[in-house]
């Protein structure tokens, strides 16, 4: 189950399993934690941050 996190501001963060799709929505046991704690949205944003970081990793 890959986890996909979501920052929406500086406080408020999500993460959860949910697939994006239409059989994703409809037919998927899936989850959906939501956090409002600043901290917690500042250490996600750094592992966020990680995926653009494509010079750091790949030549």
């Amino acid at each position: 189950m890959p986890l996909k996190p979501r920052v929406s501001d500086d406080e408020i963060n999500a993460s959860g399993s949910m697939t994006h799709t239409m059989s994703g929505s409809h037919s998927s046991d899936t989850r959906l934690d939501v956090r409002t704690d600043d901290a917690i949205s500042g250490k996600a944003r750094k592992v966020l941050a990680l995926w653009n970081a494509h010079g750091r990793y790949w030549a």
